[in-house]
């Protein structure tokens, strides 16, 4: 018997997590059918299907859509210092409601949170060993479950100090391919050396997550994880969310079932390594380039709150043309 780690509850609830509803995905392709309009999303996978059968209900409901944002911290960070600062004074205008976020969310009836995770105590230096221990790895897996909580659309985010960093760095443990990917020299050096300072052969995806991740990407798995047993669809939207969600897909094929990828940077190669390494159809992809994480989550939201209003407004084909006939 195998000595028992603090994943054992986690993995657990990953082996519990329920199935999408495909009935009810079903009766909105009954209705769709019969509407004028057409496919509402791109890469032949409609967005109103992917509601139903992640909400378990048709029609899918949109009445309480949250974007919740995790930043934290981590030494491997190019300036900690002055990134920190930088994500510290970000947090108080966040928190304050006057950041531009704030107001995307206000103008579509969207709530915006905000999770710190550890800017006063960053994860440590994935170049020289684990970023977390197992014990701070499941602390932050079950604060992010906290996300999952009065919302019915769960959009999330993250990003820090050397918060990308640890995401690459992440990704190419799991996917060696992503590390081709990298454009910045630098950065890829940066990524090299966390890669050779760990002999993670054939490790679990958590304990990857642990070594080379950090509090607000294990946050993430948590958020992910948590709203799949509560029946909520999630939109992710940067790379931090991506790597999170590969430790996810690879622990439960699936559990990125229920998760869309919207973009806000411009869809880049490395945004588009996940979609396509799941074959995924759920990739939004929304014109935002060189803005921060979170950003393409409104326009998400905006997208679902109209083609809800369509589906559950709109005429159907019978009906219009018998009124033209009359």
């Amino acid at each position: 018997m195998s000595n028992p780690s603090p994943f054992d509850d986690v993995k657990n609830l990953l082996d519990k997590a329920p199935p999408l509803n495909h009935e009810s995905s079903a009766l909105f392709r009954a209705r769709k059918a019969d509407l004028f309009y057409g496919a509402a999303s791109g890469s032949g996978y409609d967005f109103g299907e992917f509601l139903c059968a992640a909400q378990g209900v048709h029609p899918p409901a949109m009445n309480a859509p949250l974007l919740a944002l995790f930043i934290g911290g981590n030494a491997v960070a190019y300036d900690f210092d002055e990134e920190a600062g930088i994500y510290e004074h970000k947090i108080k205008i966040l928190q304050q409601g006057d950041h531009v976020l704030n107001q995307y969310c206000g103008h579509i009836g969207a709530g915006l949170k905000v999770y710190e995770t550890g800017l006063g105590a960053p994860a440590r230096d994935i170049r020289i060993g684990a970023a977390l221990t197992e014990k701070e790895c499941v602390a932050a897996l079950a604060y992010g479950m906290e996300a999952a909580h009065q919302t019915d659309l769960l959009g999330i985010a993250a990003q820090g100090a050397g918060t990308e960093t640890c995401a690459r760095a992440l990704l190419a443990a799991l996917y060696p391919d992503f590390l081709e990917l990298i454009t910045d020299q630098s950065e890829q050096t940066r990524v090299k050396s966390a890669l050779h300072a760990h002999k993670t052969g054939d490790d679990h995806p958590f304990e990857k997550l642990r070594r080379f991740g950090s509090r607000e990407i294990a946050a993430v798995c948590g958020a992910i994880l948590a709203a799949r047993h509560q029946n909520i669809p999630v939109i992710i939207d940067g790379l931090a969310a991506h790597a999170a969600l590969a430790v996810l897909h690879l622990c439960k094929a699936y559990m990125a079932d229920s998760v869309a990828f919207a973009d806000s940077s411009g869809a880049t190669e490395e945004l588009r390594f996940l979609p396509r390494q799941l074959a995924s159809g759920n990739f939004f992809h929304f014109a935002c380039d060189g803005t921060e994480p979170g950003a393409a989550i409104p326009l998400a939201f905006t997208l679902a709150k109209a083609f809800l209003a369509a589906h559950s407004q709109a005429g159907v084909t019978k009906k219009k043309k018998s009124v033209k006939n009359a």
